[in-house]
């Protein structure tokens, strides 16, 4: 009973670690650098950050770090503007590609 108990430990212990590492959440952050990026962008003070749609967690083919990609759309002055952000475990969030300018129709 007493090794079982120990097995069942180490068990939820490892899934606990990955569930942490799993559940990190970077929308906030790439919300933040989407809407500080696209007040340069569109030269507008006014641009405001709608909530980022994050894409399932991946891993590298080469078993690199989980990382996250968030699409964050962002309008302001009769222009919109979208950017993917990346976030990788242990590093800082990046922009993934350029960014898509276009002109709202009015």
């Amino acid at each position: 009973m007493k090794a079982f108990n120990l097995l069942l430990l180490f068990l939820l212990a490892g899934c606990a670690s990955d569930s942490a590492l799993y559940l990190r959440d970077n929308s906030s952050l790439s919300q933040t650098m989407a809407q500080e990026r696209a007040v340069v962008d569109l030269k507008c003070r006014e641009a405001l950050a709608d909530r980022p749609i994050r894409s399932e967690r991946m891993e590298d083919w080469e078993d690199d770090p989980v990382y996250s990609e968030y699409k964050v759309w962002v309008e302001g002055c009769g222009k919109e503007i979208n950017y993917v952000v990346v976030c990788r475990h242990g590093t800082a969030c990046a922009f993934a590609d350029q960014s898509a300018l276009q002109e709202q129709s009015q």
